[in-house]
């Protein structure tokens, strides 16, 4: 196994200059033991009829599809991603691993929420985003290390119409991120700040992947990390040269429990240790997590107990009732679940701005 300067990592912790960045093949590794391509090939919807053209190519993880009900497939392994994307809560020890290290930044190129799940469990502070090539990207304060920023880049499995699953989508997708115009810069200006980047759940030979490496900014930092690859590998000198790779033959449970156990040695606070919370912040984001329950009830209760969130509050009473009187009417689930998750990205963006 390569030697890990863990030295150098540790500084670039201290000097908030190092950032995570998490493949599509963390997840399926923990939650199947399988590789990202053997788990999609699990979910390839079934073709209707002999008009119907479905096919998945594992070289580079996409679908395709053609025929009248391309969409409707498209739709199916979008539902079927979904589900994939939620695990036993077993499943999610490496996430909570991760989250303890005091990162200001978790770059995803999977669409999962996993990493989410565990910021919410623990109930840190957190900001999420995602891009979608569709929409201008949101611009957002730069991050810290005790409200760090998850940013998913492939979109995200809550809004389908984000997935990256076809080769159509990727090349829709790839010229969005790349323009000037619509470019997330928000993210890439923080990024250039960023001295080195840890890699975790990846297969390096992915093409696309090398274009968003140029784009984070690897090509431009002192060192970076790429964690369960043999380094002996012949073919990697170009990720070493060009990406300046250390290549870390370990798994990426046990690199993060070591450099947690680093951290611990040298002082480094864990998160657990920099959320120690406003004790309204606290009660405030447990009843958020309870807002699944019984919405209504609860956001009176927030708007009668917390008189310093007012009128904001108050409009997003009105928000959620508006959307429940919607879906009363036209009884689209999803519509309103995607109406609920945009109430909760408000109260807690809310809660973040009064309490510290």
């Amino acid at each position: 196994m390569l030697d890990i300067d863990w030295d150098e990592i540790l500084e670039n912790l201290k000097s908030g200059q190092c950032v995570f960045v998490l493949g599509p093949e963390l997840f399926p590794s923990v939650q199947c033991g399988k590789s990202l391509s053997d788990a999609m090939q699990d979910l390839l919807p079934k073709k209707k009829d002999n008009r119907d053209e479905v096919a998945f190519y594992r070289e580079d993880g996409f679908f395709f599809f053609t025929g009248s009900l391309s969409q409707t497939l498209n739709n199916q392994l979008a539902s079927r991603l979904k589900k994939f994307y939620e695990p036993e809560a077993s499943q999610s020890k490496i996430y909570e691993i991760l989250i303890e290290i005091p990162a200001l930044m978790y770059i995803s190129l999977s669409p999962d929420c996993m990493i989410n799940e565990a910021f919410e469990k623990k109930r840190y502070s957190y900001v999420f985003d995602f891009f979608n090539y569709e929409k201008k990207p949101n611009e957002f304060d730069p991050p810290s290390v005790e409200n760090p920023l998850v940013y998913n880049l492939m979109g995200c499995v809550d809004d389908q119409n984000t997935l990256i699953l076809t080769y159509d989508k990727l090349f829709d997708y790839l010229p969005r991120i790349f323009s000037k115009e619509t470019e997330p810069k928000s993210l890439i200006n923080e990024l250039s700040k960023v001295s080195r980047f840890i890699l975790l759940g990846f297969q390096y030979d992915k093409w696309y992947f090398n274009l968003l490496f140029r784009l984070l900014g690897m090509n431009k930092t002192e060192s970076n990390a790429l964690c369960n690859i043999d380094p002996k590998d012949p073919n990697l000198s170009f990720y070493s040269r060009h990406f300046r790779f250390d290549f870390i033959n370990t798994d990426p449970q046990s690199f993060l429990q070591e450099l947690t156990e680093k951290c611990t040695e040298q002082k480094i606070p864990l998160r657990s240790q920099l959320n120690k919370a406003d004790p309204i912040k606290r009660r405030l984001l447990d009843l958020l997590a309870d807002l699944k329950n019984n919405y209504g009830k609860l956001l009176d209760q927030i708007f009668k107990d917390y008189p310093i969130l007012g009128n904001e509050v108050e409009e997003i009473r009105i928000q959620y009732k508006r959307a429940l009187t919607e879906y009363n009417k036209s009884g689209n689930r999803q519509l309103f679940d995607e109406e609920e998750d945009r109430v909760t990205g408000r109260l807690h963006d809310l809660i973040n701005e009064n309490y510290d």
